[in-house]
This record gives structure tokens, sequence and C-alpha cells, in this order.
């Protein structure tokens, strides 16, 4: 307490020994009040100063003792007594108050840690937990005088005894006096320079040996509730006492806490509005404008210098850059950003409790079609694509294949209308290819909808074309109808429900990060936290404010804010076949079509030389073919019925000049092998 602040009066002073003399003290001020109603029912304060042992069994006997029970009391015990352990026996007594001062804060990661390695109790005195630290202390010295001159007592003018000397110490000291240690003004300087983070709060020397930075955390226990903190006493600050989330706030209210964060969306991002007088927005610039509301602090919210995270490096101070060494090098107060929680982070800064978690594995969420297009769902883009590209490619095949290959081609007869006015009934016979362009590319589709076409490829490539296609669209056809079957099944069921521990995945990759699963229960495969440097006052309050906005849940509205969109927080997405899964298929397919365009190839070069072998029929398929010897007809005259036979003999159609050959009257179109077959001449 601060000199004037919180004056008290003290009636009475006594000297004690024991609990009991405490104990019958007590008595004999209740006899004293018993002629008086007012005072018997008063409140009494009691201020003891004592050791430990003495303060706890002071206790305990007072709530043993029936007669003392009656009335309403309240301890103030002076050292650290409330850093011992306290049974459980008056917890359960209404009318007595405990407070005291505590040293070690067991909220602290550094004490947890040397807790869990604490094999006998889950608890540490306040003078194990001093003897630990300035153990821990007096090691860290001599290390940076190891470090500094590594022939730190190596040239020391002390030497040990041979072991076969005779020579006596002399251990009286009053009569020799103390020779003090060669290098003790050096080590005691070093100590005093010394700073770590110790049980008992960030320990730091004045220039004359004091502990300075000292802190004690004042705790009361009442009836039927453990210890909490009421306040904070710093040695320079004098008493705080706590807001309303229960955090003791410091003392320098005025001071202007600095956060740095790097820019990175949805996490802080420049803010163009003129009308604001904000310069940035995001999710860690709400968070830190809702945490320092609720401590009731100043701040200042800036981009890290050098726009990195933090890694190791020798050239710059602390040995570490960006975030990490700025709080290392305590040019800022906290940081609020996508920092992940390490071990070998924690061993240079704090860490607050986890505000985020990140699964990297998602859950799979059952799909629903809900859309016009909904029906191409089942499959990815990509196969959609592929698809597409394989049936023009396939089309193109068969239609190479059947210009290389004589099979394909047919033998269509027609009637020749330019000899209809003559009197004279003629036909025209042409072959032609029946796998043009767009009649390929009506096969590819018909045979991928499981349906005809009208059209059949004859030639061994235009066949193994055709296979590898429709073995393609078989199993395509088989996994859409199976995968569009589950989902139709699963999307008439209720959506599943969703607790606070995980929130819905958004498919927007712009949507950092909305591949992830959002966790501010439980811990994830990435945990960011609130960073510190060593011993910052400001670790217990964020940590409250941030427990407090989990409570009320302002943290999980404001991850919906930012990472969850409007847009897509009502989306399901399941999964849906990639091409990675099926792409043996289109393997097989352009394996079959560089099969088939090399047996077209073939067929071709074979056709050619036949061709060469007989110049007869040397045209190239396709063409109308003039020649005598030619399958092909160019007109077929039938003498009119209703003429005379002197009209039918007076027609001069020059018949020697052409071999005209009959064919069947039903088949106007067909083969030019099977044509030959069945010709007849005339």
């Amino acid at each position: 307490m601060q000199p004037g602040s919180a004056p008290f009066r003290i009636i009475q002073v006594r000297r004690i020994a024991r609990a009991e003399e405490v104990i019958d003290y007590l008595l004999e001020l209740e006899a004293g009040d018993r002629r008086s109603s007012e005072k018997r029912f008063a409140k009494k304060y009691v201020v003891l100063d004592s050791s430990t042992d003495i303060a706890k069994e002071t206790i305990i006997q007072h709530v043993r003792c029936l007669k003392l029970g009656r009335g309403a009391y309240h301890y103030l015990l002076s050292g650290s007594a409330m850093d011992e352990h306290w049974s459980e026996i008056f917890y359960g007594f209404e009318n007595l108050d405990i407070t005291g001062f505590r040293v070690i804060d067991y909220s602290k990661k550094n004490v947890q840690d040397f807790l869990e390695n604490w094999k006998w109790k889950s608890h540490i005195s306040s003078k194990a937990a001093m003897m630990f630290d300035s153990v821990n202390l007096i090691f860290e010295a001599i290390l940076r005088l190891v470090r500094k001159k590594p022939e730190f007592l190596r040239a020391s003018a002390r030497r040990s005894i041979p072991p076969n000397s005779t020579k006596i110490n002399d251990c009286n000291i009053e009569e020799r006096g103390i020779t003090p240690f060669e290098f003790g003004a050096k080590l005691a300087k070093t100590i005093r320079r010394t700073e770590i983070d110790g049980l008992t709060g960030f320990i730091k020397f004045d220039e004359d040996g004091h502990r300075s930075n000292f802190t004690l955390r004042i705790v009361e226990m009442t009836a039927g509730s453990k210890s909490e903190t009421v306040g904070t006493w710093y040695d320079d600050k004098g008493l705080t006492k706590p807001n309303e989330i229960g955090w003791v706030v410091p003392s320098e209210l005025t001071k202007t806490y600095i956060i740095i964060s790097v820019q990175e969306q949805p996490y802080i991002m420049p803010l163009v509005d003129k009308r604001s007088k904000k310069k940035w927005k995001g999710f860690s610039v709400d968070l830190a404008e809702m945490i320092m509301k609720k401590l009731g602090l100043k701040y200042e919210h800036r981009l890290v210098k050098d726009g990195k995270f933090g890694e190791e490096n020798q050239e710059v101070a602390g040995g570490w850059d960006g975030i990490i060494g700025e709080l290392i090098r305590k040019e800022a107060d906290l940081s609020i950003s996508s920092l992940t929680v390490s071990v070998q982070r924690e061993e240079l800064i704090e860490f607050s409790r986890t505000f985020l978690s990140f699964e990297t594995v998602t859950e799979d969420v059952p799909l629903r079609l809900d859309s016009i297009f909904s029906f191409f769902q089942p499959l990815s883009k990509e196969i959609w694509y592929s698809i597409f590209g394989s049936m023009l490619a396939v089309s193109f095949s068969l239609y190479i294949v059947s210009k290389c290959s004589s099979s394909e081609y047919e033998l269509c007869i027609k009637p020749n209308e330019d000899t209809q006015s003559a009197g004279v009934k003629t036909v025209q016979a042409k072959v032609v290819n029946t796998f043009t362009l767009w009649n390929a590319i009506w096969f590819s589709l018909g045979s991928f909808m499981q349906q005809t076409s009208g059209y059949r490829p004859r030639s061994l490539s235009g066949r193994i074309v055709s296979g590898v296609w429709w073995f393609l669209a078989l199993f395509v056809m088989i996994i859409y109808t199976a995968n569009l079957t589950t989902h139709l099944t699963i999307s008439q069921l209720n959506p599943p429900l969703y607790t606070v521990h995980q929130l819905h995945k958004c498919p927007a990759e712009t949507n950092k990060p909305c591949d992830m699963m959002i966790s501010i229960m439980e811990t994830g495969l990435k945990d960011f936290a609130v960073a510190f440097p060593k011993g910052s006052p400001l670790r217990e309050g964020v940590n409250l404010a941030l427990l407090k906005l989990r409570n009320d849940g302002d943290l999980y509205r404001l991850i919906r804010k930012w990472f969850l969109p409007l847009s897509c927080s009502n989306q399901h997405h399941g999964k849906e076949m990639s091409l990675s899964q099926i792409a043996g298929l289109f393997y097989i397919l352009l394996g079959g079509l560089g099969l088939g365009l090399i047996i077209g190839f073939i067929e071709y070069i074979s056709y050619r030389r036949k061709n060469k072998r007989q110049p007869i029929n040397a045209s190239p398929p396709g063409t109308p073919v003039r020649t005598p010897n030619s399958p092909v007809m160019r007109s077929i005259m039938k003498p009119s019925t209703h003429r005379s036979q002197n009209e039918r003999d007076a027609i001069d159609w020059n018949a020697a000049n052409y071999a005209v050959y009959g064919s069947p009257s039903n088949h106007e179109c067909q083969d030019e092998t099977s044509t030959h077959g069945t010709f007849r001449q005339v």
C-alpha cells in the first residue's frame, strides 16, 4: 500500500511465539467484547506477522475453535505464507477471510513446466522457489563470465593442496579473518547485471544489489472459495487493483502499448477510407481493440519493420529478426498476428492462451445439390474438361483414320436427274466416305451417351479408337451415376450439427485459411496466440481478456466475420471425384488413339502400294471412277415401256464405249467390295 492511501488504526499489539498464543489472545478479546453487542458482532481484522508455519497453524486452530467460530475475522498475513499449500479444512468456515501476498505466479508457463517435473508435490514454497531462482541466477552469471572470459577460474591464485601434504587448514576466521574470493567482486558485478525470468517473477537488480521490479500479488481467500488475486503490489508503483475482468491494471495507465503484426489477409490489411481514422482492418485489428478495451489500456497498432515473423539472424541485435526479434529487444509490448506457437519460440518469448487453432485435415461434409447446375458437381471441373477434350480427340482420330483406310468407303447410287428430260432413266454411282468430321463427332457423342448414331467404323484402326472410347465412356457413366446417387441420397438427410469447436469450411481460396477447420476451444495442428516479451505484465491480463471474449461469444463471432463470409458460410461441400483418381482411363484412351492412328497410317501405306500394282484402280479414295473397268456405273439406261421398238432402236446411247453393270434395285449405297460380287453384265 502507498502511505496514506489506505490508512488504518492499530488498537492492540501482541508479540507471539506460537499459534496457541494467538488463539488465547483472540479469546481474551472475545471475552472483553461480550459486554458490547456492537463490538461482539463486528468484524475484527488481525495482522499476523509471523513465519509461514505459525500462520498456517494459527488459521487451522482458529477454524477448530468453536468459541472463535461465531465471530467474523479477517486475517492479513505478512510474508509469503499464501504460497504454501493450504488445507481445505477452513473452506467451509463462513466467518473467516484471509488476505496475503503471493510471490509465485502459477499461471506462467515456466512455473507450470517446473511443476510438471516436480516429483513430490503439486506446489512449491516461496523459499524453495527463491532458492531455485538464486541458483539459476548464479549459474547464468558464471556462464556469462565464462563466455566473455574463457580463462575465468583458470588463473586463480588458489591451488588445491596435494594429497600427501601435511599442512592443516585453519578454519578459525576470527583470528585470520575472511579472505574474499579472488573473482568475487567481478562475479557480484555480473550478477547485478544478469536478468532472468524465474519462478518468483522477473529478476533484476539495481546498482546496490537490491532486487528491482519486484511484484507481489495480493491474494484473498474467502469462506467456501479458493484464493483469487485482488490486487498487485509493485515495489516502485505501489498497489494496483484489478479491472472488470479481474486483472490487475498496471499503474502506468498513461503509457501507450505497442502492438505489432505482419500484414497478411485476413489478419491485418490497409483500410482505404478517408472518413475513418483507422489505418488498418482485419482480424488482428479487431481482436487487439477488443482486448485492450477489456484491459482499459491505450495502444498503437503498427506493422513489424522487416515484415517477417522471426528467424535466427546473427546480424541483428538479439540474434533474431521479425516479430521475435522486436519482442526480444522489447521494441514492442505484444504481437497479435498469425504467429504460431512452437517450442523454440517459447524459449525466447512468452505466449498467451491459444485463441485460434487450425486443423489441416478437413472434415467430410455431405454435398448439397442446391443449384441449377448441381448435376455437374459429382465430378470435378478437370474431369469434365478432360471428357470434352477426349470427345474432340476421338472425333478427329476417327475422321483421320477413315480417310486413310479403304474399308470406310461405300458405293452410293443415286438417280441422274440430268437424263430424265430425254426419256432415259439413268443412275449415278459414287464412292463416298460416310465418316465426315460432323458424323465422327456425332458418333462420339452418341457413344458417350450410350446411344446409337447410325454410323459404325469398319476399319481396324477405327474400331480400336471406338473401342477405347467406349471403355472410357462406360466407366465414366458408372462413376458419375454412383456419385450422383450417393450425393442425392445424403442431401435428403438433415445437415449435420456443428458445435462451437468446429466451423464450416469455406471453399473460396481467397478467404484464407478457408481450407482448414477452425477451432477456438481445442488444440489443433497450428495454434495461434498473443506473443509477449519475457516477464511482460500484460500476459495475465490478456489471458483473462481472451477467456472473457470466448465465454461471451465475441471471439466466435469475430472468427466468423473474418474467416467465414456470409456468402459461403451456409454452403456445404463434400468430396468430388478428382481427375487424379480416374486418370488411368484417359491414359488408356490416349494409348488407344495412338495405336489407331498408327494402324490407320499402315492401312493407308498398304493401300497406296496396292494401287501401284493395279494402276486401273489408282484413283485416291473418294474420287468417282470413270474408266470402263471401274466398278462405278456412270449411267444405266433403260428404254421406256411406252415407246415403240423403232424409237428404242433409234436411241444413240453409245453403249459400246462403256462397260455397264446392273445391281439389285433395293440397294442404292453399299460397299465397293460387295458391289463387285452382285453386279451382272448386260
